[in-house]
């Protein structure tokens, strides 16, 4: 089985490794970018790397949906194309192409959280599981049938950056299973996703990373723990923006919206808890 690989570092470094470990399959190419950030906020290798080692042939900030794309990846003959964080929504004309159809390892329980940084909803909105959906990709996004899902616990020490490992530990673990519904020749129906409960949420605005109208403690450490590292959140004090990445719940005497700052850390009574804030280094 020839498959093509459409993914960006982080999840799809993960799924290419997933893809490596399956049986009687070849990945012809992969379709990423580079980063020269420290993208996905946790170690890991990129996409381009682990393909250099295995001998993939990798391109790199191509808008896949062009004429001249298309092309190359209709002589590659795929019979699967594999999506795993890639950013960009897919022409008909090149889901048309490969012979299976294209499917996409998707960080949540669809069709609850469709979108990007469906990480950072399900911690902001306090959910106690998440997980990885497997689907068909359709014109519209991350609406098509349902090949597969697994759930993980978030636990309450996590935040975006370990989450998104979790998730992406999660698509390794299952890609040789997922390949293996495809052999000889099956092509899965799936389950068509019940539309009444799905969501969708938008990429976090610098508003929403502003923690100065947060007057419910679990909003303000859900807050803290969605948005970092990345984008970052904040508070203004005293007319200056300082940023914190992380929390401790303490001991502290005070009336609601007590503030007493020092180098390292900002404490703070809200909803007549004890709350130390500390600064981004």
């Amino acid at each position: 089985m020839k498959i093509i690989l459409l993914g960006y570092t982080g999840y799809g470094s993960s799924t290419l490794r997933g893809l490596l470990k399956s049986n009687d399959i070849t990945v012809t190419s992969a379709y990423t970018k580079k980063y020269d950030f420290p993208f996905p906020y946790y170690p890991e290798k990129q996409v381009h790397d682990i393909c250099r080692e295995n001998g993939i042939d990798c391109y790199f900030d191509l808008n896949v949906n062009k004429m001249e794309i298309l092309n190359r990846i209709a002589k590659e003959n795929p019979d699967l194309i594999v999506v795993s964080s890639f950013g960009t929504l897919l022409s008909n004309k090149l889901l048309d192409l490969p012979e299976i159809g294209v499917i996409n390892f998707h960080p949540s329980l669809l069709p609850a959280y469709r979108g990007p940084y469906p990480e950072q909803a399900v911690i902001l909105n306090g959910e106690k599981t998440t997980g990885v959906t497997v689907h068909y990709v359709t014109e519209k996004l991350d609406s098509g049938n349902i090949i597969y899902q697994t759930e993980i616990n978030i636990e309450d020490e996590d935040n975006f950056s370990s989450l998104k490992k979790k998730l992406s530990d999660t698509c390794e673990k299952i890609v040789p299973d997922i390949i293996g519904k495809f052999r000889d020749g099956n092509k899965p129906e799936g389950i068509i996703q019940n539309e009444s409960k799905s969501s969708f949420h938008h990429k976090p605005s610098a508003e929403d990373c502003m923690l100065n109208n947060e007057k419910n403690i679990l909003s303000l450490t859900n807050k803290i723990r969605a948005l970092n590292p990345f984008p970052g959140t904040f508070f203004i004090l005293n007319g200056r923006k300082v940023s914190v990445d992380s929390y401790q719940i303490i001991k502290l005497e005070g009336q609601n919206n007590f503030i007493s700052e020092s180098e390292n850390h900002v404490d703070a009574v809200i909803d007549s808890i004890g709350i130390r804030l500390f600064k981004k280094k």
